[in-house]
């Protein structure tokens, strides 16, 4: 795995759980609220840090296998960003999803080939067509 830890990718998916969507009548004093007002740039911008420091480089994949060069750590906080997206108002969607462009990027891309689909349910390779049926 990089350089974030598998505690730390756990509290930021355990924070990110608790991000809500409100309109502003229903807006409590919640740093976790996403609303007309706020978006939690400084929180999901580290997400996006930790996500792509999180991505194993060519140096752990030579320490380790594939395997176990990914912590479930890194599935949970990705699949709790889906799901926080799946709600998300489109309103705040581009806002939000610059602030962790970055990171997903880096696992969307997948270069080292780490994420195997038994491990991350919903999470696949783009497969490139060869022209053939």
């Amino acid at each position: 795995m990089g350089s974030t830890s598998t505690i730390t990718l756990s509290c930021l998916t355990a924070l990110a759980s608790h991000m809500s969507c409100s309109q502003l009548s229903h807006h409590v004093d919640d740093h976790f609220s996403i609303n007309e007002n706020y978006v939690p740039l400084d929180f999901l911008t580290l997400v996006s840090d930790a996500l792509d420091q999180s991505y194993p480089g060519t140096a752990t994949l030579s320490e380790l296998s594939k395997e176990d060069a990914v912590s479930s750590a890194v599935y949970g906080l990705l699949t709790t960003l889906r799901e926080k997206f799946e709600i998300l108002p489109v309103e705040f969607a581009l806002q939000a999803f610059e602030a962790v462009r970055e990171g997903l990027a880096t696992w969307l891309s997948d270069l080292n080939k780490v994420v195997h689909e038994d491990d991350a349910p919903g999470v696949s390779h783009r497969t490139e067509k060869t022209g053939q049926d």
